[in-house]
C-alpha cells in the first residue's frame, strides 16, 4: 500500500502477524460525515498453497477488534486473497 505523506493516517502494528500478510491503517480526514469516525484500511496478501484457514482467522480476528475498539468505523478490505 502506498498512502502520499500529506494523507492522514497511523499504521495499526497491532493487527499485524508474522503468519499473515497483512497492512492495516487508520485514515481520519479531519471532516468526516458524523456517522464515521475513522476508515480502517486492511490490505492483504495471501500467497497461492498458503493456509487458507489461518489467514481467513487473523482477517475476521482483525475485523473484530477494529469493531470493538472503533465502533463507529468503517472498514475497507482489499488485496489479493488468490
Amino acid at each position: 500500500m502506498y498512502v502520499r505523506s500529506d494523507v492522514p493516517c497511523t499504521r495499526m502494528s497491532e493487527l499485524e502477524s508474522e503468519n499473515a500478510e497483512t497492512l492495516w491503517l487508520m485514515y481520519r480526514r479531519p471532516r468526516m460525515p458524523r456517522a464515521v469516525s475513522h476508515v480502517i484500511v486492511g490490505v492483504v496478501y495471501h500467497p497461492p498453497g498458503a493456509d487458507d484457514r489461518a489467514m481467513t482467522s487473523h482477517i475476521l480476528d482483525c475485523l473484530d477488534i477494529v469493531t470493538r475498539d472503533h465502533p463507529y468505523a468503517s472498514a475497507v478490505l482489499a488485496g489479493n486473497f488468490n
